[in-house]
């Protein structure tokens, strides 16, 4: 599962940055890409920081997937699954048929929080 989990990753990732009107190449490129991850999840780069601490890297990253998956029209569920076990859940969320709309994160309408 290595290598192929390795490249199933970078090309689910190429693709959905491409759909993220963000550069695909980015997927490849060490801590950029989670720069670019940060910036699809419409939060500061300086986030950076708390994704390189341990403990804390787990429990932001969940909250930068399920803001990921919000901008896709996704559950938070799919979101939790980005950030824990990507090998399943970037390619669902890269091959599926929703577009990138980063408004739907902060889409409140009807009463309805914005990650549920």
């Amino acid at each position: 599962m290595g290598l192929f989990g390795s490249v199933l990753v970078w090309w689910s990732g190429w693709v959905l940055f491409e759909k993220a009107n963000q550069p695909g190449w980015a997927i490849l490129v060490p801590f950029y890409n989670l720069i670019v991850a940060l910036r699809i999840a419409d939060l500061s780069p300086d986030g950076l920081v708390l994704l390189l601490i341990p403990g804390v890297n787990v429990v932001y990253g969940c909250y930068v997937g399920i803001r990921i998956a919000k901008a896709f029209d996704k559950s938070w569920i799919l979101g939790v699954g980005l950030a824990l076990y990507p090998y399943v859940f970037v390619p669902i969320l890269a091959f599926s048929d929703t577009d990138y709309d980063v408004n739907r994160i902060y889409d409140c309408e009807n009463g309805e929080f914005p990650f549920s």
